[in-house]
């Protein structure tokens, strides 16, 4: 769902935490799946953050820079919240 790109956490507790890493965790294995065996960092959180928009049609009529975006306004907070899971793989 959505907790694969930034999020701010309203409620903070253990079991909102577990599901924050497991999504994480998820989405970047998701991402590695649907990616070629060489990528660069950029291709592989803009197919982490298109995991939410893969199956919306409006964005596969128009060009649409709405998951580029996101990257390029959030790479650092994508590099900070992936880090853990990216050592974990």
């Amino acid at each position: 769902g959505p907790m694969n790109k930034p999020i701010q956490v309203l409620l903070q507790d253990e079991k909102m935490h577990r599901a924050q890493a497991c999504n994480l965790h998820s989405a970047l294995s998701a991402a590695l799946i649907l990616q070629p065996s060489r990528m660069n960092e950029r291709a592989l959180f803009k197919s982490i953050c298109g995991l939410s928009y893969g199956g919306d049609v409006r964005l596969r009529l128009v060009e649409n820079r709405k998951v580029a975006d996101i990257v390029d306004a959030q790479l650092a907070l994508l590099r900070a919240i992936y880090a853990d899971p990216m050592q974990a793989l």
